[in-house]
């Protein structure tokens, strides 16, 4: 026969009442009472004996609580893992031949990411627009695709319309992860060229900044 999980877990209340506050707060409730017992203290003494327990357990420390360790979070995937992960889910979307207004963003939103996928190394120091891009491929876009092609009226106009306002916002934050690549690379050549332009001065094709 199991043991029960309220036998194996004490109560909330039950870890309480052996807690050091309140056993600090009960004795000092008692002692009140053995001095009411000795030199009376009038009508008021359970008010006084309530107050010293509130006392007790509110200024008694309570215990140290032992720090958890910190568990660091998986890493993601590669850019190979997940531009393999971008092909099979558009392949379910190209498999049906949509309108061709959704196929179109569709292809925008694949030639964005795959731009990214070749560039991942470079965004190991922005986690962050490693995770929108990991998020696009693995929640949002599935979900789109998913959503589109179970309506028995996928192929309608206004079914096109929803689906590809969908991609296109996909496809926008996808390209914003783009430009910051675009961006940084440009930096990396501009300090490129100062550095040149110190070492030996001006060189032919070198921008004067």
């Amino acid at each position: 026969m199991g043991t029960s999980k309220h036998s194996a877990t004490p109560a909330r209340g039950d870890s309480f009442f052996t807690s050091n506050k309140n056993l600090v707060g009960m004795g000092l409730a008692i002692a009140v009472i053995g001095a009411h017992v000795i030199i009376c203290l009038g009508f008021l003494w359970p008010i006084v004996a309530a107050a010293a327990w509130g006392a007790g357990v509110m200024l008694t420390p309570a215990p140290s609580q032992k720090t958890l360790p910190s568990v660091a979070s998986p890493p993601l995937p590669s850019g190979e893992q997940l531009e393999q992960k971008l092909t099979e889910n558009l392949s379910s979307l190209y498999n049906v031949d949509p309108p061709v207004p959704v196929a179109v963003q569709a292809m925008k939103l694949e030639n964005t990411l795959r731009f990214v996928f070749e560039e991942w190394d470079d965004l190991e120091s922005a986690p962050q627009h490693q995770q929108t891009i990991w998020s696009i491929v693995n929640i949002y876009l599935p979900e789109v695709i998913t959503t589109y092609l179970d309506a028995p009226q996928y192929r309608s106009p206004e079914a096109a319309d929803v689906v590809t306002g969908s991609l296109a916002t996909l496809t926008t934050a996808a390209a914003k992860v783009k430009r910051g690549i675009l961006d940084q690379n440009l930096r990396a050549l501009d300090s490129q060229a100062r550095m040149l332009r110190e070492a030996f001065g001006d060189l032919p094709g070198l921008d004067k900044n």
